[in-house]
């Protein structure tokens, strides 16, 4: 098995950051400071302990289960999407009636360049080959019940990406299985208000995974690694 610690990005290990756009305020005349800091807690407390508040989270998560035209199921890695609705008694009741939703989402992209080399002084921006992404996000999404109108509007509260040759590795064997990965990821860019990548080091650091955060000037801060010993990878 790699060597993680399961309570990872403690607290205490947290890189100073600046603010990001996914920590500017949530209101836009749509919710109150109170409801905001509620909102995110009780999202946070449900990141912490997924059976007793994602009810519609897919099996297989961080991604999920299919059964194709035969009736074989298995793991897939197509997009795919949920929604948690928050209780009305953790909302104030002043304003107009609206319901507020969690929408999470499931994708993957290609890009040219991969970004986030991390530096014998620190992480360094630098080309590489074309990799391929894994995105997780989060998003409140605001119905009024006055209009009957779906959508309001979705506002951003978190994000990670994952690059997928982390899946190639033991490491990914326990990200595949084990949901508690993404989901303290998670918790950690809800509270910091930064995207989160998840990626292989490079050949200065070999055998480690690093979780980057990135601020609102584009810089990236090493919040935390994982080990994994040469022998274990896949």
């Amino acid at each position: 098995m790699p060597h993680t610690r399961y309570h990872f990005m403690p607290t205490s290990s947290y890189a100073p950051t600046p603010a990001h756009p996914l920590k500017s305020k949530l209101s836009y005349d749509y919710l109150s400071t109170t409801d905001e800091v509620c909102i995110k807690r009780w999202l946070f407390n449900r990141l912490r302990d997924p059976g007793n508040g994602l009810p519609h989270m897919p099996g297989g998560f961080p991604f999920h289960y299919r059964v194709d035209g035969c009736g074989r199921g298995g793991r897939s890695y197509e997009p795919y999407e949920f929604c948690e609705e928050i209780p009305s008694n953790i909302l104030s009741m002043s304003g107009p009636q609206r319901r507020y939703w969690i929408t999470f989402s499931f994708t993957s992209h290609h890009t040219n360049y991969d970004k986030s080399h991390y530096g014998r002084h620190g992480v360094r921006s630098s080309p590489d080959k074309a990799r391929s992404y894994m995105s997780w996000r989060a998003y409140l999404t605001v119905r009024d019940m006055s209009y009957y109108r779906s959508n309001l509007l979705n506002l951003p509260l978190l994000h990670i990406e994952l690059d997928s040759t982390v899946l190639n590795t033991s490491y990914g064997h326990l990200f595949k299985s084990d949901p508690r990965i993404v989901l303290r990821a998670m918790g950690v860019s809800l509270d910091k208000g930064m995207p989160i990548t998840i990626k292989l080091a490079d050949s200065a650091h070999p055998w480690e995974i690093l979780f980057l955060g990135t601020d609102g000037k584009g810089e990236r801060h090493l919040l935390h690694t994982s080990k994994l010993r040469e022998s274990q990878d896949l």
